[in-house]
């Protein structure tokens, strides 16, 4: 961080605090800025300082001014921040799903092939040379139905900790706030753009919150062993197939 910038955070947030490189990562956020801004401004505002203590001090009026703009300092660190992380997140996300994107008329095979078959109770014909989940890989080799694939999903979807109660575990939101996102949040929009756009949360947070939803999130596999339809040794049998399937397709489609 630049001295500038420390500079800016010691005159909102005090001495004492470490201004390390995880203080501006992690910490400062803009909820915690508008926050120590709001207690200096009550000390430092002249028309409050005046109006409590009876007199006005000339320093005081200098002091607001130097805290003012230590707020705009770290506001617009914060803004350049998070524009900044939501460029990598981008980035990183083209670069994930690339590989993974189907050309139209495959995807359009593979819609079409899922429509018709959907209502069967399982699959059978080769297995399709595309990029595949595991859940998908199991059904178009036949060890599973359709019905069986969707219910696992769901139940995936279901034992996955909830992103507001994540939020509120790691105190980023409180019960209000989720209540109020609840509340204002549109048909289809997710919960954490509801929250950004609230300006409960920023994207640092959101990304934080979604990287410990990922670190509970079951593997669907889990599903299929519960369910006894595959045992751990056969679960892990079926896993290497699906990774030389993959690879393999991905070699093709590079060679192509």
């Amino acid at each position: 961080m630049t001295m500038e910038l420390a500079q800016a955070a010691r005159a909102l947030f005090g001495t004492r605090t470490n201004f390390s490189h995880a203080f501006f990562v992690q910490h400062l956020s803009t909820a915690n800025l508008k926050r120590a801004f709001r207690k200096k401004a009550l000390l430092t505002h002249p028309d409050l300082c005046s109006s409590t203590a009876g007199n006005s001090d000339p320093a005081t009026a200098s002091d607001f001014i130097a805290v003012r703009q230590a707020y705009e300092k770290l506001r617009d660190y914060i803004g350049k921040r998070e524009k900044a992380h939501r460029n990598r997140f981008r980035a990183s996300y083209n670069r994930r799903y690339s590989r993974k994107r189907q050309s139209a008329h495959v995807w359009q095979r593979r819609t079409s092939m899922r429509n018709t078959r959907e209502a069967r109770t399982g699959y059978k014909g080769p297995i399709p040379n595309w990029y595949m989940r595991f859940g998908e890989y199991l059904y178009y080799s036949g060890l599973i139905s359709w019905n069986t694939l969707i219910q696992s999903l769901v139940w995936q979807r279901r034992v996955r900790p909830r992103f507001g109660e994540i939020a509120g575990r790691l105190r980023l939101l409180a019960e209000a706030d989720i209540s109020r996102i609840f509340k204002n949040k549109k048909a289809r929009e997710l919960f954490g753009d509801a929250a950004m756009r609230l300006n409960l949360l920023n994207q640092a947070d959101v990304e934080h919150v979604m990287a410990q939803q990922k670190r509970f999130f079951k593997p669907i596999g889990e599903y299929y062993v519960k369910q006894k339809l595959m045992t751990p040794e056969q679960l892990y049998h079926h896993l290497a197939k699906l990774r030389r399937h993959n690879f393999s397709t991905q070699a093709q489609s590079k060679a192509n």
